[in-house]
């Protein structure tokens, strides 16, 4: 008779590397109900954050997250003001994990993420308050668009962009797996276990901005015989560590893997038998990218001339979809004067275009491509001084 086994795998909750993802602080439509804030879950194990708050300049307890709230591994958590699903400024964008009334300043404020009194993550705007950002606050940014994370320095001018809300990658689940496999011979397999992002819908990976992956994977062999074990992934092998009947490993996903759905197969072999599985894992959209320089200076120039540099900073596609770009500018300033931002164009292989102007530039740069950047400056009648300003960059999937 054949037997039908079933292992089951209980992962604890353990406390996970969180942080701000994304803040909405002034919403177009409306001044109560359209703001949000999203964490992060930069762990592959859930994290309890049961009791944890977010402060605001208007309240030390702005949301107190209640008893039982769990952020799944790698994934996502979305906040938002009472009245989020008829006040949102887009009417597609998802529900809230949690809806509870909170006060965001549209300036020179912030937000921090504590535990107690212990301050996990902040970020910060314009003129921000002690205690409300990390290292130097990030700029204020326009009616209806969100502060990104991009990196985490700790400092967030760097860490944090402007940037139109991104939802495609919310996912609301991080359960395991389960697949029993019933065999002829003397061969079975427990289910295979791996951290994914939502086991409802498959066994899903969002790779690493600019690395390879190495996701784990787990299972227990029931054999009466000695086996050998083996796998393979996108034509990599796999190598097995074996501990009594558990057998675990680690599979490469690079980051310039294109978005789409992959064999993983496992097989067993004793002097016997044979038993192989074969498993769908997707691998996710990933939009990510770098600037190798975060500060750029042009050198000297005289009123009336024009200032060209050429290639000394580049973006390069971290992620692995083809990645196009909106650029826009701010003026550049000191504290007698200005450049306007129509003095500055910027030049991404199809000619120098002007940044008077929001401006979307079609460059299909491919995962992992590098793409030099050439800046104009054009240098009015203007006093002496260092004139400061920023180009901000945002990555559109092609």
């Amino acid at each position: 008779m054949k037997k039908l086994i079933v292992w089951l795998l209980f992962i604890p909750v353990v406390l996970g590397n969180v942080q701000i993802h994304q803040v909405l602080y002034d919403p177009l439509n409306t001044e109560s109900g359209g703001e949000f804030i999203q964490l992060y879950n930069d762990d592959i194990y859930p994290a309890d954050i049961s009791g944890w708050k977010i402060q605001t300049s208007t309240s030390p307890q702005d949301v107190v997250f209640p008893s039982g709230t769990i952020i799944p591994g790698e994934s996502y958590y979305l906040i938002a003001d009472k009245g989020w699903n008829e006040s949102k400024d887009d009417s597609s964008w998802p529900d809230a994990h949690l809806e509870e009334t909170i006060t965001l300043k549209n300036s020179d404020s912030g937000i921090a993420l504590l535990v107690d009194t212990l301050v996990i993550d902040a970020v910060g705007w314009g003129n921000a308050p002690d205690g409300l950002y990390e290292g130097t606050a990030a700029v204020d940014v326009e009616a209806g668009k969100s502060l990104l994370r991009v990196q985490d320095t700790g400092n967030n001018a760097d860490d944090f962009i402007e940037s139109i809300p991104v939802f495609s990658f919310n996912r609301n689940s991080a359960e395991l797996t389960i697949e029993v496999e019933v065999v002829s011979g003397n061969i079975s397999f427990s289910e295979i276990i791996i951290p994914d992002v939502d086991s409802k819908a498959g066994i899903q990976i969002v790779p690493r901005p600019g690395q390879v992956k190495q996701v784990p994977v787990s299972f227990d062999v029931i054999s009466s015989m000695p086996v050998e074990v083996s796998g393979d992934f996108n034509g990599v092998s796999i190598i097995f560590n074996q501990s009594n009947t558990t057998f675990t490993g680690l599979f490469p996903v690079n980051y310039t893997l294109l978005p789409g759905t992959y064999d993983l197969t496992i097989q067993a072999v004793s002097e016997l038998s044979l038993h192989q599985i074969t498993l769908d894992v997707e691998v996710l959209p990933l939009l990510a990218f770098s600037l190798d320089a975060p500060l750029l200076h042009l050198g000297n120039a005289t009123p009336g001339s024009t200032i060209r540099v050429l290639g000394q900073t580049s973006l390069q596609n971290l992620g692995n979809i083809v990645l196009d770009f909106n650029l826009y500018a701010s003026d550049l300033v000191n504290s007698e004067s200005s450049i306007l931002s129509s003095y500055l164009s910027v030049d991404l292989g199809e000619g120098f275009t002007s940044l008077e102007n929001e401006q979307f530039i079609e460059v299909g740069l491919q995962s992992g491509g590098i793409l030099p950047i050439d800046i104009e400056l054009h240098i009015p009648d203007v006093g002496d001084g260092r004139y400061s300003g920023k180009i901000t960059f945002v990555g559109i999937g092609g």
